[in-house]
């Protein structure tokens, strides 16, 4: 029996990922999709790979931004093999013209992250730029 046939019909009975033998796949980069919701721009993506304080979100005057930077090394249960490195990198901008920066919202809870921003609702002066503070669980996020 060669090492791909018992690989293929032994091991997975005994599921080697789960007995920390293989490396668990490289983390996907998150598929993040901007929404034109008529009176609000809306981002949603699932970012499970990552924590709050390895994401960073920024909103400007006709621009979204969003990164994440995440470092872990996986190592062997048993000591076979050497460590694996599972890095995930992103970077994302999106035009977003209009939008009321003081009135963007980031929250990411339980992995997902949402961003909504709001449109001007008439003319207005250019807004600074800011980096959005991500809502966590157990922070009410209507009061202000």
């Amino acid at each position: 029996m060669t090492a791909n046939t018992l690989h293929a019909r032994v091991l997975p009975a005994f599921d080697p990922r789960g007995l920390g033998l293989i490396p668990p796949a490289p983390p996907t980069r998150p598929n993040l999709t901007l929404v034109d919701e008529g009176p609000a721009y809306r981002l949603r993506a699932k970012i499970h790979e990552l924590a709050p304080h390895e994401l960073r979100v920024r909103v400007g005057e006709g621009f979204l931004e969003v990164e994440g930077h995440h470092r872990s090394t996986w190592r062997p249960l048993f000591c076979f093999g050497e460590a694996a490195r599972r890095d995930l990198d992103f970077e994302r901008r999106f035009p977003t013209p209009g939008v009321d920066v003081a009135a963007a919202r980031a929250r990411f809870i339980d992995g997902e992250l949402e961003v909504q921003l709001p449109k001007r609702l008439g003319p207005g002066g250019l807004q600074a730029t800011r980096e959005l503070e991500l809502d966590r669980p157990g922070r009410d996020d209507r009061a202000a």
